[in-house]
This record gives C-alpha cells, sequence and structure tokens, in this order.
C-alpha cells in the first residue's frame, strides 16, 4: 500500500493532472461522431463542428451556445450531451453540467464518457473534492483506462495514477505509470508519476531523476523544490556519495590486487633468472627490461601507499561511526565499547596524519669509502654495473659485520626517472 508519508505527491499530483492539457483531437473519431450526428440531425453537423472550434480555442459561453443548439435537436446523442456538460461546467452552471455528464454515462458507457465524469467529480470545481466524489470517479476512470484500448490520449492514465495515488491503491497507481511510461515516455506528467512511484520504492535518486526531468518539461520548479524538500533531496545525496564511495573503494582494493598480482608475478620472474641464469653471462635485454619494470612497480607501490592513507582514514571513521550508529538505533549503548572504538579511531587517525608531517632524518651507515682508498672494489662495482648493464653505484660505505646491499637515496621525481643517488653497503674485512 501506498504510505501516508506519500500525501505531498498526491497534492501535487491534483495540480500535474489539473494542469493537464488536452491531447489534439483524434479526426478519426470526430469524423464518426459527425457521420453518426448525420444520421440524427444532418443540419447540426455544422453547428457542431463550429462548437468543438470553440471548446478547443476556451471559448466556452459560445461553445455552450452551439452546443445547446445541437442538443435540442439531438436530445439522446450522447457526445452532444458529454461536450455540452463539459462546457457548462467551464461557464460556472455546475448542476446542469454535471446532470448533462450524467446523463451520457447512462446513455452510453464509453470511455470519453466514464473520463468526462470522473474529471468532473474530482478536479473541476475549486474546492478539494469530497471522499465520494473519489470515491465514484476512482472505478469510472479505471472502467475508461481498460477501454482506452489504443492508449492515444494521456489523459486516461494521468486520472487514473492520480486517482489511484489518492486511494492508496497500489497495484492500480503502479499500472497506469506503467501504461504512461510505455505509451507516452516523453509527457512531464509522466516523469512526475515515475518520481512518486520511484520515491514510494525508496529509489531516492532515480526519484530526483525524474522529478527534475519533469522540472525541464514544465513542472513548475517550486512544486519539484517542495518534492526534493520531503526528505527525497537529501536521500538522493547521501545515496550518490555512498555510490561514489564504493566506487572509490573498488577502484582502491582493484589497485591493491593488481600490485600484488604483477609484484608476484614479477618476483617469480626475478627469482627464475636468477636461479637459471649463468652468471659469466652477459644481461640479455629482456632481463634489464624486468629489472627496469620491476623498480618502476616498486616506486608505484610506494606513491600508493600515500595515496591509500585518506581511504584508510575513511574506512576507520566509516566503520567507528556504523558500530556506534547500530549502537544507537538498537536503543543500547555499551559506553566501554564506544569509548574503546572511538579512543582507537582517534588515535589511529592521529598517527596516520602525523606520519605525513614528521619526517626521520636518514642516516647512512658506516662511513664513506673513497676512491682512491679502494680503487679495485670501484671498479668492480662498474664492472659489474656494465655486465648486468644498469647504471654503475654513486658512493660506497662500508659496516662491520656481514651486510652487502645497494640502496637508492634520492626524490620521488628522481627515483621514477632513475637518477637517485646509489650506495653500496659493504662489510669492511673485505678490504683488508
Amino acid at each position: 500500500m501506498i504510505k501516508k508519508s506519500c500525501r505531498l505527491f498526491i497534492c501535487l499530483a491534483l495540480f500535474v493532472v489539473s494542469a493537464m492539457a488536452q491531447d489534439s483531437r483524434d479526426m478519426k473519431k470526430e469524423a464518426e461522431i459527425w457521420e453518426k450526428l448525420k444520421a440524427i440531425s444532418p443540419k447540426s453537423v455544422a453547428t457542431f463542428k463550429q462548437a468543438t472550434q470553440a471548446l478547443d480555442t476556451e471559448n466556452y459561453p459560445e461553445a455552450a451556445k452551439l452546443y445547446e443548439e445541437v442538443f435540442k435537436k439531438a436530445p439522446d446523442f450522447d457526445p452532444v450531451m458529454r461536450r455540452l456538460g463539459d462546457t457548462l461546467l467551464e461557464v460556472g452552471r455546475k448542476q446542469e453540467g454535471m446532470a448533462l455528464l450524467e446523463m451520457a454515462v447512462q446513455k452510453n458507457r464509453s470511455a470519453e464518457n466514464l473520463i468526462s465524469l470522473a474529471y468532473a467529480l474530482t478536479l473541476r470545481d475549486d474546492a478539494p473534492p469530497t471522499r465520494a466524489n473519489l470515491n465514484r470517479a476512482l472505478p469510472m476512470a479505471k472502467e475508461a483506462f481498460g477501454k482506452n484500448i489504443d492508449n492515444s490520449d494521456s489523459f486516461y492514465a494521468l486520472l487514473y495514477a492520480q486517482l489511484a495515488l489518492d486511494a492508496q491503491l497500489d497495484k492500480d497507481f503502479r499500472e497506469a505509470v506503467w501504461s504512461l511510461a510505455l505509451y507516452h515516455p516523453d509527457l512531464m506528467q509522466t516523469h512526475y508519476f515515475k518520481a512518486v512511484q520511484a520515491a514510494m520504492d525508496e529509489h531516492w535518486m532515480e526519484a530526483e531523476t525524474e522529478i527534475k526531468k519533469a522540472e525541464s518539461l514544465g513542472f513548475p520548479h517550486e512544486a519539484a523544490t517542495a518534492f526534493l524538500a520531503s526528505g527525497i533531496g537529501s536521500r538522493a545525496t547521501v545515496w550518490r556519495y555512498a555510490y561514489y564511495t564504493l566506487y572509490l573503494l573498488a577502484a582502491w582494493v582493484s589497485g591493491l590486487v593488481l600490485l600484488f598480482v604483477l609484484g608476484k608475478l614479477m618476483s617469480r620472474m626475478t627469482m627464475h633468472w636468477i636461479e637459471t641464469s649463468d652468471p659469466n653471462a652477459a644481461t640479455s635485454n629482456s632481463h634489464a627490461t624486468l629489472r627496469k619494470w620491476y623498480r618502476r612497480l616498486i616506486n608505484i607501490g610506494g606513491v600508493y601507499y600515500y595515496l591509500s592513507l585518506p581511504v584508510i582514514l575513511f574506512l576507520t571513521l566509516a566503520i567507528s561511526g556504523s558500530i556506534i550508529y547500530a549502537m544507537l538505533s538498537a536503543n543500547y549503548v555499551a559506553i566501554k565499547l564506544v569509548v574503546i572504538v572511538g579512543f582507537g579511531a582517534l588515535v589511529t587517525i592521529y598517527s596516520m596524519i602525523r606520519s605525513l608531517f614528521i619526517r626521520h632524518e636518514a642516516i647512512d651507515p658506516g662511513r664513506s669509502l673513497s676512491r682512491d682508498e679502494a680503487p679495485q672494489l670501484w671498479a668492480l662495482t662498474e664492472a659489474v654495473a656494465r655486465s648486468i648493464n644498469t647504471r654503475p653505484i654513486d658512493e660506497i660505505r662500508v659496516t662491520p659485520g656481514t651486510d652487502l646491499a645497494v640502496y637508492e637515496r634520492g626524490s620521488l621525481r628522481e627515483r621514477l626517472q632513475d637518477r637517485a643517488h646509489r650506495i653500496l653497503n659493504s662489510r669492511s674485512c673485505d678490504l683488508e
């Protein structure tokens, strides 16, 4: 069933249908009416055409005058009853107009007669329709909707949708909206009712999109604002950012997986090369390429670490907030748990932010070994660099123990461009 919170939608729907412009007349149906009238009163056909033209141009007094002339000559012709009833309502002769519309339905329960009486019962008066009139109008609108087989006139589905919404008949409302979406997808009113249906289904982003589409097609800005201000706009915004967050997290996790897979693959390729290659043979171009891309992957991993910090911060806040919100929603708050979760989140966030602004001074181990002190060692390192087709080291430092490693020092840009300062860290006993 349609929720009571949809009363705003019902009020707007009354405006939507009452503001619905009459579709252009189906001249094929008009010709059929003329032929039937011709069989009853041939001389009245021209007057009937003039009256219809006056009705379509909203010259209601003239239309009422001409239709009355036709009605006197063809009092049992229900199209004249219906149109005369419509025009009399427009000129303020409501009691006479309603009586004629009732007569037309009694004479012929056609789709046109039913929808005209249903409309008159609900939206033709300046005052809000009574519940009794609404209860009478809905079955008529539904019957007329069913008889409107070709669905060429959108007014049948529009009035049926509005009355079903007011009566909180979910199935009937959806049936009417489905017809509008299928046969009249570009109408402003169609997008409005689709927005209402989306809101009832709690599809907030879709509701927002549809009401904005309706507004672009002529729906009043004030009414659209009222619709969104009922809570739909704020909920749509929350869900939109929730989706953005999910996309961001999915991209972040995909990046981690990609780095892991590529790192694993390159690690295996490197180990395979070390285990199978001839240490005395020159390094091939493929091995040099592998080292180059492996180095780039490591640098990218370092950059990705800093890019991941905002994501980790967000996850810390989101998880902590979700735990606290869940307890509040359950009307049970474990004070100790809230304190522990909150304190842990704050410490984590503080530590991560602090790590961005505090840099530890890098101190190279041991002492620097000049080229004059160990010319043969320097020559050996240059020969090794040539044999494996890589850039030679820039500094040698000696330390006690069994350490032997090459590392780089420099900015991120220098490392990415392979211009960082390379240092060989060697144990001092090798120099004796």
